[in-house]
Order: structure tokens, then sequence, then C-alpha cells
């Protein structure tokens, strides 16, 4: 799947579709409203039971989620 650098609706297809996981990758900082755009997928997930999200977040240098959740050392 091509990079979609937390374009979450975008995987709303996806999910209702039975996608039973996203892992979130991006290039910038991650959206404030991050938790609302997942709260979406969850609500258009077959039998309401949301896709597991993740991220790949190293802290240091890899700050995906920036701005999200509090910085922390390598």
């Amino acid at each position: 799947m091509p990079s979609l650098n937390f374009d979450v609706a975008a995987l709303g297809p996806l999910v209702a579709d039975g996608v039973g996981g996203v892992l979130l990758l991006g290039s910038g900082a991650a959206p404030v409203d991050l938790a609302a755009r997942l709260g979406a997928l969850d609500r258009v997930a077959p039998g309401g039971v949301a896709p597991l999200a993740m991220a790949d977040e190293e802290g240091g240098g890899v700050q995906r989620l920036a701005g999200v959740v509090a910085p922390f050392a390598w």
C-alpha cells in the first residue's frame, strides 16, 4: 500500500471491507485530531470490531507522532 502520510480517511473503504489493522507512517507531524480520525475508522469497521492502529514511533530523530504524544529520547 502506498504511504498515505496520515490520510486516515483514505483507509475508510479498506477498513469497511474488513482490513483489520493499519500502520501509520508519515514524513510530517501527525495531525492533532488523529484520535478522532481513527475513531472514524472504528465506525466503518464491520461488526464493530475496530482495526488495530500502529505507528512507527521511535523517539529521538523519528518522531512521527509529534504533536500527538510527548517527545521522548532514543
